[in-house]
């Protein structure tokens, strides 16, 4: 299992994961058809660049977790700076994994993978976020060495959030 960029993706790979999501009724960023596929693309190479996000908003690179056929098994976001909102509730790491392959090891690795990512562009630390209901993410976090810092409340989202400090060793 390795780490890929969108644009090492192939459209098959990428339309088998919509697919995924699509039957378990939550549309992978809302895109439900493959041909969005170039447009999904540019749009990762121009947020890795700063481009098109909203202000304050941290450009970031989304990664793929895939095996050696390329199959996609979750993917993740490494935000690149420190913003408030990443630091507060979004994190700085971000991950999803497949309907079909939770609850099989694919988080866990992922976030490490996520986390080794962010030691090599020179980050020390990092706050890694999850919804305070969602207990396979806090064990996720845990697993790979977060040390729960606080439980705010998120108007935003309506939810309370908890905050993971991770230091890179």
């Amino acid at each position: 299992m390795r780490l890929v960029t969108a644009n090492m993706l192939s459209l098959a790979a990428f339309e088998d994961m919509l697919d995924d999501y699509i039957v378990a009724g939550t549309p992978f960023l809302g895109m439900t058809d493959a041909s969005m596929f170039p447009y999904f693309v540019r749009s990762c190479i121009k947020h890795s660049q700063g481009i098109g996000l909203g202000l304050g908003v941290s450009p970031y690179t989304r990664y793929f977790l895939v095996d050696d056929d390329g199959r996609i098994y979750a993917q993740g976001d490494l935000r690149h700076k420190k913003t408030k909102a990443t630091v507060l509730f979004q994190g700085q790491i971000g991950y999803g994994v497949l309907p079909s392959k939770r609850k099989c090891g694919y988080g866990t690795l992922i976030c490490k993978l996520l986390l080794e990512e962010a030691k090599k562009i020179g980050f020390k630390d990092l706050i890694i976020t999850c919804r305070d209901d969602n207990t396979g993410s806090q064990r996720i976090i845990e697993k790979n060495g977060g040390v729960l810092v606080e439980v705010l409340f998120s108007k935003k989202d309506n939810t309370y959030m908890r905050r993971y400090n991770v230091i890179l060793d």
